[in-house]
């Protein structure tokens, strides 16, 4: 059992957060969590938190073991775990999705009301706004499912565009700037939560929504099955009370809490992104 474990995270790792908020709850997490490491091992354990680093650097620090312990999103993890099959999903966030808790969420493309879009069909020749190649329900998930529903994630649009992140391609379309866009289930709702926009749930509406896609995993690199267990185990019941448990809500997205998981659920990401003749590389440069 290692006495010290570094934990990373991706600094976009939720909406509308100072990067000084998001590292304060992690902060407050990670003291948790090595609080209960210490407690069920009897060893003085201690959790690093190390500097916000982009999803490419997090793949690389994890499956090089410079860092054990790894706040991710789905798409990292599948490919940190395709360079370095030790590592292992943990645990999920929990996320509350029509109004119930589960560990997994949906992505969703959506329209102005005024574009008189009804269908994906009707997007033929319109444009389309993903957020950021790095993101699973931001690009990956949307673009797999309309290729699912024969319509070309690039080819068949007028125009397509990486706009930058889930809040700014919801404002690109209700501003009208494109015609649709991808995004995360909670994507309207987090708009109208934002000054200017507080009519947006009325303007901004659904036209399709993907299957459940598994929420974002703590990855773990240890070296035994003893130490992930005991890792896995302490991840759970720290993010159970408080203070852990608001820490995480804070910073990810509203989380309430873990469960325990392993990697099985995130394999079909990889057939998703094969699907799109897609490689790491070109996701992340």
């Amino acid at each position: 059992m290692n006495n010290i474990y570094q934990l990373s995270y991706y600094p976009w790792i939720t909406q509308h957060k100072t990067p000084e908020v998001i590292r304060q709850n992690i902060d407050v997490f990670a003291r948790a969590l090595q609080e209960e490491l210490s407690k069920s091992t009897g060893q003085q354990v201690l959790v690093n938190v190390l500097p916000a680093m982009e999803v490419p650097q997090q793949i690389l620090s994890l499956a090089q073991n410079q860092s054990h312990i790894a706040l991710m999103n789905p798409l990292g993890f599948i490919y940190a775990r395709q360079r370095n099959n030790q590592i292992n999903a943990a645990a999920v966030a929990l996320r509350i999705i029509d109004g119930n808790i589960g560990d997994s969420y949906f992505a969703q493309i959506y329209t102005h009301v005024d574009t008189g879009i009804k269908d994906l069909p009707a997007l033929r020749k319109r444009s389309i706004g993903y957020g950021s190649s790095q993101s699973t329900s931001n690009f990956i998930i949307p673009a797999f499912e309309l290729k699912q529903a024969g319509i070309h994630p690039f080819a068949a649009f007028r125009r397509m565009e990486f706009v930058g992140g889930h809040d700014r391609v919801a404002m690109a379309v209700y501003n009208r700037q494109i015609d649709a866009g991808a995004g995360h289930d909670g994507v309207i709702i987090d708009l109208a939560g934002q000054a200017g926009y507080s009519d947006a749930k009325e303007k901004l509406i659904t036209l399709h929504r993907s299957k459940p896609i598994p929420s974002d995993p703590v990855a773990v690199n240890v070296s035994t099955s003893d130490e992930y267990n005991a890792i896995q185990k302490a991840l759970v019941l720290a993010s159970l009370n408080s203070p852990a448990k608001e820490a995480i809500s804070e910073f990810w997205g509203n989380a309430q809490g873990l469960r325990e998981t392993t990697y099985q659920p995130y394999e079909y990401l990889l057939n998703a992104v094969g699907e799109l003749g897609l490689t790491e590389k070109d996701i992340f440069g």
